[in-house]
């Protein structure tokens, strides 16, 4: 992450003189305070996307930058309807594409809202949850 991340004393002050060359910003904070600038954040700026892929950080973009969205122009430019299609997350920023698509499935180790977010919820990461997840739904057969 050092080798990625720049950080700044005043981040506000950042983004003020910034505003033109950002596309998104990520930060550390706790969780309580994360809690409450959700709310804020989506009371003050509607025109974008909040989301968090570990439960200390918080990442704000652009509001069609989010894996959903992402999913469904993917799927349209491959002909593949969201009906057809299956997405796994484990994390809060997977939400988007949980709901994107027919079959949302969460991991087993995934976030309390990912698992809320999910139409089925497998088993982890470590326990071959994706594969378990596709052959729970029916949808492939290890005997085709």
């Amino acid at each position: 992450m050092k080798a990625t991340r720049k950080p700044v004393k005043n981040i506000c002050e950042f983004a003020e003189n910034h505003v033109h060359e950002l596309d998104s910003i990520s930060f550390v904070c706790s969780i309580e305070d994360k809690k409450r600038l959700y709310g804020l954040l989506d009371k003050e700026i509607p025109d974008i996307y909040v989301t968090s892929s570990v439960p200390n950080l918080m990442e704000i973009g652009h509001k069609d930058a989010g894996k959903g969205k992402t999913l469904l122009w993917l799927l349209n430019e491959l002909g593949i309807s969201p009906e057809e299609a299956m997405a796994f997350g484990d994390a809060d920023n997977d939400i988007s594409m949980l709901t994107a698509v027919k079959y949302g499935i969460a991991m087993a180790n995934g976030t309390e809202n990912c698992k809320k977010a999910a139409c089925f919820v497998t088993d982890t990461n470590e326990n071959d949850g994706v594969v378990q997840g596709i052959l729970k739904l029916g949808i492939y057969s290890l005997e085709k």
